[in-house]
């Protein structure tokens, strides 16, 4: 890996969260074509943060809990991330609406 190239890895949470993303939007009456657009609007967001890895708030910032997570909102969803040297750790994606600090923190 050429220096200051990054690497973007899901974690298996925000691997499920996506998966979880696109069927509900179907159950919801949705097509399939459409949820897979939602992913994929995601996943193009995400991909953003191999070329500006701080484009997302740190939340650290926000709330009363001790934390390296970023959120980069995307849509109606936030993707929770980390930077630990070349790599970027989704490890988080969920809908605004969820209560994303007991999620992520109890």
């Amino acid at each position: 890996m050429p220096h200051g190239e990054m690497k973007l890895d899901y974690s298996s949470e925000a691997k499920s969260d996506l998966w979880k993303i696109g069927a509900y939007i179907v159950e919801q009456g949705g097509y399939s074509s459409s949820a897979k657009s939602v992913v994929n609007a995601i996943q193009d967001d995400a991909d953003r943060l191999l070329d500006h890895p701080y484009l997302g708030i740190d939340i650290k910032f926000r709330i009363p809990v001790k934390t390296d997570y970023q959120m980069l909102v995307s849509g109606g969803y936030h993707i929770f991330y980390r930077v630990e040297g070349h790599n970027i750790i989704i490890v988080r994606i969920l809908h605004g609406s969820q209560d994303w600090m007991s999620i992520l923190f109890g």
